[in-house]
């Protein structure tokens, strides 16, 4: 089956994405511990995120830790494993909204370009010392 025509198909580099996380879970600490990163829809992530949060709207990312808050030392560092078991050396479940992101993005990158231009049209009046040309 060949998915390259159908537009809901959206190209995922895999090995970037496992860097990625490879790379933060060294920056934060916990190089070992397993994370589960799920690509979701908006229908998806608006049902989920009115369960948890009581929000009935998608938005870009959620996460949900493993480890119970009194399992916690303080934000960011992780009591003791339960049970010396990999199933027990689990950061959480980060829940990501590819439709919202998507969207976002071109919204940022509509932005940026206006404000290229914005930019550009205050760079021409400042080189004519803000006279339009033909005026004396």
């Amino acid at each position: 089956n060949n998915n390259n025509n159908n537009p809901n198909i959206l190209p995922i580099n895999l090995s970037a994405l496992r860097q990625t996380i490879e790379h933060t879970r060294e920056i934060i600490g916990y190089p070992t511990y397993d994370i589960s990163v799920s690509l979701i829809t908006d229908s998806q992530m608006r049902e989920i995120n009115s369960i948890s949060r009581g929000i009935d709207a998608p938005t870009d990312v959620l996460s949900f830790c493993f480890q119970e808050e009194d399992d916690m030392i303080e934000p960011g560092v992780l009591g003791d494993v339960q049970f010396d078991t990999p199933d027990f050396y689990n950061l959480g479940d980060v829940l990501i909204d590819v439709e919202y992101v998507q969207r976002r993005c071109e919204e940022d990158r509509k932005m940026h370009i206006r404000e290229a231009a914005e930019r550009d049209e205050s760079d021409k009046i400042g080189e004519n010392g803000g006279l339009v040309e033909g005026e004396v």
